[in-house]
């Protein structure tokens, strides 16, 4: 038990090491993402963290400054009462969906309000929209933290889908070895498949092996 008991505190401080940097660049030879908004007044563009495509576009109100604000804060993200911090990259097209589900409707709201609609392409190169249009008939969220606070349950599916990128990574996973033709299911596969682990306590590579071939091959149960 006490062997058991080790093994699973030291898979979670590996764990909380990598969520340290909070989904970094998930290949160094592929470009950060560019979160590009267009102002719907001034009718102008505006791009944050600047680099190269892939990217997020937004159709926004807001003004630059607001923008900015809101954005950073958001990128800002804490848990554990403070106690840990790190850079969410919600700006990332290949984690802008995941992020959004994992996030309550406060916290989303938080995130979308600044855009009526948020545009991306997936892992498939097919482009995404979404519409928060409705977020902003709501009264402004008044938020009082200076990052985006996260509970346990945020942290476990985010982790979940890093543990997933990384396990493709690690066994170099094609979506036609499992039958599939898109690398978004796959991915979506492999992050349940590690929430499912993690529930049934299998912290090692071996335990997690079958598991993670069956809903590969099968999908959920």
């Amino acid at each position: 038990m006490r062997h058991s008991t080790v093994q699973r505190q030291q898979e979670s401080s590996k764990l909380q090491a990598k969520l340290s940097s909070f989904n970094p660049p998930l290949s160094s030879q592929i470009p950060w993402p560019v979160l590009r908004f267009f102002n719907l007044n001034k009718k102008i563009c505006k791009n944050f963290i600047v680099k190269k495509w892939p990217s997020n576009s937004s159709f926004s109100g807001w003004d630059y400054d607001q923008l900015a604000e809101r954005l950073t804060l958001c990128m800002q993200a804490s848990w554990d009462k403070g106690l840990q911090q790190g850079v969410l990259r919600y700006h990332d097209p290949r984690l802008f969906a995941a992020v959004v589900d994992a996030l309550d409707e406060q916290r989303q709201q938080l995130l979308l309000e600044p855009a009526s609609k948020w545009h991306w392409l997936d892992r498939d190169g097919h482009a995404r929209m979404l519409d928060t249009a409705a977020l902003q008939q709501l009264p402004p969220l008044q938020w009082r933290h200076d990052s985006l606070t996260l509970e346990q349950e945020h942290i476990d599916t985010l982790s979940s889908w890093h543990l997933a990128e990384t396990w493709r990574q690690n066994h170099l996973l094609v979506p036609e070895s499992y039958g599939l033709d898109s690398e978004e299911e796959m991915i979506r596969r492999l992050a349940l498949a590690h929430q499912a682990a993690d529930k049934a306590k299998l912290w090692s590579e071996d335990e997690r092996m079958p598991l993670v071939e069956r809903y590969l091959g099968q999908g959920p149960a």
